[in-house]
């Protein structure tokens, strides 16, 4: 039986001085996903809003290197991918599951890409690690952030 791909992404958000990031790092970049990327976020956001845009980000980078891999004539399905994130409140809310009309962007946007993915059997979960305790990958999204 062919072993499925595994991707993993380390996601965080930061909110310092009135300047609000988001990073992320990726573990495989075989897909032409860059390996790390940071990205700015509305200053005026919470450092929740931050977390959750990293998340998204992180998706979304991943949806557009599979989605231009499977143009050029590439398969992509059934694929896994694991988030972590040292955000549980981040977390939580998407634990919740779907709010069909979330207030939030950042919520509906993840949402999107989540039903992108699963509508080609990738399976993503999403996982806590704690922070600042030298996890590789989480260092390297904190300081992005």
């Amino acid at each position: 039986a062919e072993e499925t791909a595994v991707y993993v992404v380390y996601t965080d958000g930061s909110l310092k001085h009135a300047t609000a990031g988001a990073g992320w790092h990726y573990s495989r970049t075989e897909l032409g996903v860059p390996a790390c990327r940071a990205e700015p976020v509305n200053r005026y956001t919470t450092i929740l809003g931050c977390e959750q845009w990293a998340i998204a980000f992180a998706l979304a980078e991943l949806w557009r290197a599979v989605h231009g891999s499977e143009a050029a004539g590439g398969v992509h399905r059934g694929k896994r991918l694991v988030v972590f994130s040292d955000s549980q409140s981040a977390l939580q809310i998407l634990r919740r599951g779907h709010v069909a009309r979330s207030r939030l962007a950042v919520e509906a946007r993840i949402w999107q890409l989540l039903q992108r993915f699963a509508a080609r059997d990738w399976q993503i979960t999403f996982q806590y690690v704690p922070s600042h305790v030298g996890l590789a990958g989480n260092e390297l999204a904190d300081a992005l952030a």
